[in-house]
């Protein structure tokens, strides 16, 4: 993979500013399919990355669909404390949906709704 360092405040992306992203989470939070699209093209390297990184054990593929389900559901509680840290907030679900698929055998990662992480 990328080998991106996906510790929080780790998080560079030259080129693309938090604004940008969290302008993406915003649109999803108003069912904008589009801007889901561009959200998933721009950070399926990190949220791939920071799943195999973190959880080798699990398949990377299943854990992004997760966290991407996730951004989906929880982007209408994104907040303006999260909108400094979107890309960080995003990275919270890889922990989110990994520990869960972890901790419980049942079902699809994605079957239930998570807590989402708190930027920061």
């Amino acid at each position: 993979m990328l080998g991106v360092d996906t510790r929080p405040g780790a998080i560079e992306m030259p080129g693309r500013c938090p604004g940008f992203v969290s302008n993406l989470i915003l649109r999803c939070a108003r069912g904008d399919r589009s801007a889901m699209g561009s959200l998933f093209d721009l950070m399926y390297p990190l949220v791939a990355d920071a799943s195999v990184q973190r959880f080798p054990a699990l398949p990377t593929d299943d854990v992004v669909a997760a966290v991407f389900v996730q951004v989906w559901r929880y982007a209408p509680a994104y907040t303006a404390d999260d909108r400094s840290r979107p890309i960080e907030w995003i990275l919270g679900l890889v922990s989110t949906v990994a520990d869960r698929a972890t901790s419980e055998a049942r079902g699809p990662l994605n079957a239930r709704p998570l807590e989402v992480p708190a930027a920061g």
